[in-house]
């Protein structure tokens, strides 16, 4: 309440987590400041969920529920939130961030660079991405495969690598800046994202995955997994692939295909940045956000009036 009342004027409170939600549902609801909740999907294996009763009650007061995707939009049906208050709203990417590349990074060449962004976690799928880099070693490709992320995987992966002999085609990097980071975007030709299904229901599954975006935006060609909402992020076999989740074989075919098409590239990474600026231009997603909590706000304030004068 304390920490409220210093926003003696505030009109509407978005958050982005269900844990912060939770914490402050009572002060929302003693000062009768609507809610509005962006739902990220499940957790990831090893972070504790909000308790199902807990998300029952920020189900109950939210005025809107903001989801990326319709995969997402199920999801939130699923554990509790009202079909009627949610809003899907695809995370947006500030794309002067990620410029797309120059013509003199689009040159042939005889080798081929990969990157895999995303904590290193079994979920991501980085195994069967490695799998999948030493049968193209097998066939004769020369492929440097570049994973950046942070997390317990790393080691596990990096032994899988050497068992595999392919320690010196993958390299492993901790959390990047961004500046760097964007520059291993514009240094690869390939992004590989290979997230897996979750066999149980109530943990992470992909509902965006906006390292896709991030790779588009930069002229980047993605592969990614046809998992969760993926698919409704990428167009298969226009601005990117997918491919069957959990099959090392599916990646490597999706890989030499488009070798086999480099010819392709140029349109391929012209459709990628346009799907990124068509559909997930942080200014663009902004401007539409900026519309829902202005249509919150309002209607809260419709409500109070009314209430005020019936009590009069």
């Amino acid at each position: 309440m304390a920490v409220l009342r210093r926003f003696p004027h505030t009109s509407v409170i978005h958050s982005h987590s269900e844990f912060m939600s939770s914490a402050f549902l009572e002060a929302m609801q003693a000062l009768a400041v609507p809610l509005v909740v962006t739902f990220h999907g499940l957790p990831p294996k090893g972070v504790t969920p909000i308790s199902p009763r807990r998300r029952r009650k920020i189900a109950a007061y939210a005025s809107t529920v903001l989801v990326n995707t319709e995969f997402a939009r199920e999801q939130a049906i699923r554990v509790g939130y009202q079909p009627e208050t949610i809003r899907i709203l695809p995370q947006g990417l500030p794309l002067e961030d990620f410029p797309a590349r120059g013509e003199a990074l689009q040159r042939d060449h005889h080798g081929v660079r990969i990157l895999s962004v995303g904590r290193f976690h079994r979920d991501k799928g980085q195994g069967y991405a490695l799998l999948a880099l030493a049968r193209l070693a097998r066939n004769g490709r020369r492929v440097q495969w570049r994973f950046v992320g942070a997390g317990p995987d790393r080691e596990r992966l990096q032994r899988l690598a050497a068992r595999l002999g392919i320690s010196s085609q993958a390299q492993f990097e901790g959390g990047l800046p961004l500046d760097q980071l964007l520059r291993r975007y514009q240094e690869s030709d390939l992004f590989v994202l290979a997230s897996v299904p979750s066999t149980n229901p109530d943990e992470h599954v992909e509902t965006q995955g906006v390292v896709l975006q991030e790779a588009q935006a930069s002229g980047c060609i993605p592969v990614a997994s046809r998992v969760g909402g993926i698919p409704e992020c990428v167009t298969d076999r226009s601005d990117g692939w997918l491919v069957q989740p959990r099959s090392h074989r599916a990646i490597a075919a999706a890989i030499e295909t488009l070798i086999q098409r480099r010819e392709q590239w140029p349109k391929i990474r012209k459709l990628g940045r346009r799907n990124v600026e068509n559909r997930f231009s942080a200014r663009m997603v902004g401007e539409t956000m900026v519309e829902i909590l202005e249509c919150v706000a309002d209607e809260s304030l419709r409500t109070t009036v009314a209430h005020n004068r019936a009590s009069e």
